[in-house]
């Protein structure tokens, strides 16, 4: 990072594993954030 001046791909975390997210497909990423938002709303209800 120093030498060559970039930044790594943030990392994200899909079915319970790091993964870089330039390596990712972005539809995972909707579908992992809606699973926890979803798991979220449903404990709200109860």
């Amino acid at each position: 990072m120093l030498i060559n001046k970039t930044c790594p791909a943030l990392l994200v975390i899909i079915d319970g594993q790091a993964r870089f997210s330039g390596s990712i497909q972005v539809n995972r990423i909707v579908k992992e954030v809606g699973e926890i938002l979803n798991s979220l709303k449903a404990k709200e209800d109860n």
